[in-house]
């Protein structure tokens, strides 16, 4: 990859989501994609039932967002 040319964060969500379901796959537990790609306030969800969920929120170390989100 070229440095002077930053990934899209859609993209590093992705390998991220495949990642996650192959390791979730084996542990039986459910991982999601937001349905709603783009700005948002949840990239994942990782569950086991309704009420052991996890919610992911991936942002870029230059966003300006980072520390708030």
């Amino acid at each position: 990859m070229d440095s002077k040319h930053p990934v899209h964060e859609e993209a590093i969500q992705i390998l991220l989501h495949i990642t996650a379901d192959q390791l979730c796959r084996n542990s039986n537990v459910m991982v999601a994609r937001e349905a709603k790609t783009g700005v948002g306030s949840v990239d994942f969800s990782i569950g086991n039932g309704y009420s052991n969920k996890i919610i992911v929120e991936v942002k870029k170390s230059n966003n300006n967002d980072l520390i708030r989100g």
